[in-house]
């Protein structure tokens, strides 16, 4: 934020906020795809001596979704400005959508996350299994496979967030925990733990962590300073996110011995590949939504609404999917 704050005041001056207007945020929004990444000689370079430079050099200039980000910085600040300091009457940021390159669809599909076939799922389960059981990596794919979750709602899960409802034993994916993020509202759920993530000690496995005292659910090895890696939980990296290093271990001790290296392939796809069981297994859509954690097709102002428990509903779609998952 201090960087774009920093190359906003180079591009327009010290501008009081109520004196910007649209047209000062499409021309700093049309002269950051000149500006290039602030790295090197660039870094201490103002915005026209940067954005110079790199023209004589041919260097890139920073992405969309960077360009993208340091408007959303601005934004931000504009709203705060607006809704809770009151300096402001207008927001000049409001209903302000920043212009892409065009592409094809084919290019954009090409780019696109790759589901792995079940096969390819069967591949990668086989292999976590090679890891030490008291470890995120043991855990973590076999979770994502049979429930669809992405991989930072696994990670950051706490020992308390698995327990029993009724008569299941569940999941809970949430927010509650200050450490804790999801994506959006229709991220929070409740998940059944399927019969297959049981019957491999998923339970046993927690209730060690519980009788240890522990909060974080999962572990993973740590290493300093060339001495033995010690078991530790898992630490978020800066940005807040538990699954930093694991998401480094899942490409070069998964994917890359297994040789899942096309574009596209990351951990994410087992989230893609889960889907398309689902759609095999013609479980419904609003069930589906509701496991996953995802609006999808549904609308916006409907999904808001009703309960979020349905566990039976919920672990009767999740075993119809479990033959799908992943090829024997």
């Amino acid at each position: 934020v201090r960087y774009t704050l920093r190359r906003w005041e180079e591009f327009h001056g010290d501008l009081p906020l109520e004196r910007i207007a649209r047209w000062h945020i499409n021309e700093f929004d049309e002269a950051l795809k000149q500006l290039p990444a602030a790295t090197g000689k660039h870094r201490n370079l103002t915005f026209r001596q940067s954005a110079a430079q790199a023209k004589h050099d041919g260097t890139a200039p920073i992405s969309v979704k960077t360009r993208e980000t340091m408007l959303l910085h601005l934004k931000s600040l504009t709203a705060f400005a607006l809704d809770k300091l009151g300096v402001i009457s207008t927001d000049p940021f409001v209903g302000y959508t920043t212009d892409k390159p065009k592409q094809k669809a084919s290019a954009a599909k090409k780019k696109s996350v790759k589901p792995y076939t079940p096969a390819q799922v069967r591949q990668i389960l086989d292999h976590a299994k090679t890891f030490d059981r008291a470890t995120i990596d043991y855990w973590l794919p076999l979770l994502a496979a049979y429930t669809g979750a992405r991989m930072e709602e696994l990670a950051q899960l706490n020992v308390d967030d698995v327990s029993l409802i009724g008569n299941h034993w569940c999941i809970r994916i949430t927010d509650l925990d200050d450490d804790q993020k999801v994506k959006n509202l229709h991220s929070v759920r409740t998940v059944p733990v399927p019969p297959v993530v049981m019957r491999e000690g998923f339970l046993d496995f927690a209730d060690s962590r519980r009788q240890a005292g522990a909060k974080l659910l999962f572990q993973e090895f740590y290493k300093a300073n060339g001495q033995k890696a010690v078991l530790q939980d898992v630490k978020p990296n800066e940005r807040g996110r538990f699954s930093d290093n694991y998401g480094t271990r899942f490409r070069r001790k998964v994917r890359e011995p297994l040789g899942l290296t096309s574009e596209g392939m990351q951990f994410h796809s087992l989230r893609h590949s889960w889907t398309d069981a689902a759609r095999r297994a013609k479980i419904d859509p609003e069930i589906r939504r509701m496991i996953a954690g995802r609006l999808e097709d549904a609308d916006p102002t409907e999904a808001k609404y009703g309960g979020d428990d349905l566990l039976a509903e919920k672990l009767e779609a999740l075993n119809a999917i479990a033959p799908y998952i992943a090829s024997p």
